[in-house]
């Protein structure tokens, strides 16, 4: 699995505007629910669905694709 890093992601979409100030943070730093809904091998609608015991509607909020490279803004609604 490839892991893009936060400034690919942003250069991809750059109407996202700069990449905002972050730090990693290691998962036996989180806290729960944040390390079942973040630390997984899942897609992240499943955690979602499997957390809110509900449905989750995935929204595309942008879409960019080059050669074989798809990166896509979401919003998960319950």
């Amino acid at each position: 699995m490839i892991h893009p890093s936060l400034e690919s992601l942003y250069e991809a979409m750059p109407e996202l505007g700069p990449v905002p100030e972050y730090r990693v943070v290691q998962p036996d730093e989180m806290r729960e629910p944040y390390r079942s809904l973040l630390v997984h091998d899942r897609h992240m609608t499943v955690a979602m669905e499997e957390y809110h015991d509900d449905k989750v509607e995935v929204k595309v909020l942008r879409r960019h694709q080059t050669g074989d490279s798809y990166v896509r803004q979401i919003l998960l609604i319950t």
